[in-house]
């Protein structure tokens, strides 16, 4: 609005005739005579004649300053065919262009584009107007390092002069060396090869054999109000559904699936809860209030190393309105254990009422929305990704970091299918007996019970609730 403005009253002043003006000053003014007045006294006219000549000058002296304009111009522009070009007065010109000035990033000999343009152009006569060397500087954008890269100590260093070369905390250089440095900054030697992180932080190097109970524990306090893990755990179904994730990598779950009997006297059962209460104790405090939601806010906002959920959660992890660690996190398929692997494999289903009128055109509608020729419409909508194919095509790759991870989570689950084992186990009352051993799960991680008499009132309740199904 104010550009508009202002070429509106440039439009004006353009349309008036500055002859106009001119006469308007130039004429004598009119002395006005009223009846009965009498003559204009000397003073007066004196000072009239003064106001003029003071008019007439004004105007002369911006005449005046018009045509000097006028004629540096001419100097300055309509003179310049008379000069040819000059390659080596135009290499000359780039020749005086300060070193320091350019991005010490360069090292190039050649003239940035701009110059190599310039010489091309009609040279100006710098001598006739006022010169002023060009000064070159290139901003380049600065990214953060993503990877880890190595650094081999130097006679004279200190964990304090490496890490403000690298501009990084002297703690981040000691918690990525643990294996070499073992938390004491007296074993730096020279010659020692360090790893140096791309940001500050803690540094694990995962082995053949490790469990993931040991790495949680590494990080588990390693700095101020860092935790290990991050689960959903909050009493009942969510503490199930959490504590199912590794069940099966120890043995065949809660229910036996053939005969639909309880398994919550089992060995192996006892031994997975063991284990899920070992790592709860690496999550933060409150943990045993945690769902789904609440794991992962934990975890985007950098108050644990690990988390251990579902992939259809992965776009909160990578979405900056919600994670504040994009673009820092690395995925892997879920780990085996005694029993091998055992992935989750969940999701939501598609039904037919019995009372359906157009049954067939209902299954058509449901076959057509979930196949093959629609997974990437689906996925570009937000659904989650169901399919190998889809996640073995390049595109999802090349913008999901996640997708060789959901690949072997995959993986994973097929293996328990092999097993002939449902995540889930197919029985109408599984959500009521997975309430009941999420409460006696939680009743253990939260210290009101021991192992073995939270499994047997478990097992009694939920061999109650499963043959509510044979009656």
């Amino acid at each position: 609005m104010l550009s508009l403005s202002i070429e509106g009253a440039m439009s004006d002043l353009e349309s008036r005739d500055p002859a106009d003006d001119l006469e308007t000053v130039d004429a004598p003014l009119p002395l006005i005579e009223e009846e009965g007045a009498s003559q204009p006294s000397p003073i007066s006219t004196t000072r009239n004649n003064k106001e003029r000549i003071g008019l007439i000058l004004v105007n002369l002296l911006t005449a005046l300053s018009v045509v000097v304009a006028l004629l540096l111009a001419a100097d300055r522009f309509l003179l310049q065919d008379a000069v040819k070009p000059n390659p080596a007065a135009a290499m000359d010109s780039q020749a005086e262009v300060s070193p320091e000035s350019i991005s010490s990033e360069s090292n190039s000999k050649e003239a940035p584009p701009e110059v190599a343009l310039s010489a091309a152009l009609p040279l100006l006569d710098l001598e006739a107007a006022i010169g002023r060397k060009a000064m070159w500087h290139t901003t380049i954008p600065t990214r953060p390092r993503t990877n880890v890269i190595t650094y081999t100590v130097q006679s004279g260093d200190s964990l304090f002069s490496i890490a403000s070369q690298f501009g990084i905390k002297p703690e981040t250089v000691l918690w990525g060396n643990y294996e070499t440095l073992q938390n004491n900054p007296h074993l730096l030697k020279v010659g020692q090869v360090l790893n140096i992180l791309p940001v500050d932080g803690t540094y694990y190097q995962w082995h053949e054999g490790d469990r993931l109970s040991q790495v949680a524990e590494f990080f588990n306090g390693k700095e101020p109000g860092l935790y290990g893990m991050a689960f959903r755990a909050q009493r009942g179904i969510y503490f199930a559904s959490g504590w199912l994730t590794l069940v099966y990598n120890f043995g065949d779950g809660f229910i036996d699936q053939k005969n639909w009997t309880s398994r919550m006297d089992q060995p192996d059962v006892a031994q997975s809860l063991d284990y899920f209460v070992k790592l709860l104790n690496t999550c933060p405090p409150d943990v045993l209030n945690y769902t789904h939601e609440e794991a992962t806010s934990a975890f985007v906002s950098g108050k644990t190393a690990m988390w251990y959920d579902a992939t259809a959660l992965v776009p909160w992890l990578e979405d900056p309105s919600r994670s504040q660690i994009v673009g820092k996190i690395g995925y892997t398929p879920p780990p085996p254990g005694p029993a091998g692997d055992g992935g989750v494999l969940a999701g939501w289903n598609m039904a037919l009422s019995a009372d359906t009128k157009n049954k067939e055109a209902a299954w058509a509608f449901i076959v057509y929305m979930t196949s093959k020729a629609n997974a990437k419409t689906y996925i570009s909508y937000g659904g989650v990704p169901s399919r190998i194919s889809s996640l073995e095509d390049p595109e999802f790759q090349a913008s999901n970091p996640s997708a060789e991870a959901q690949l072997g989570a995959f993986a994973a689950a097929d293996a328990l299918v092999q097993r002939g084992l449902s995540w889930i186990p197919q029985t109408p009352v599984v959500i009521k007996a997975l309430d009941r051993v999420g409460y006696y799960g939680s009743s253990v991680a939260a210290g009101e019970m021991e192992i073995a008499e939270a499994m047997q009132q478990a097992h009694e309740e939920v061999s109650a609730i499963l043959s509510e199904v044979s009656e």
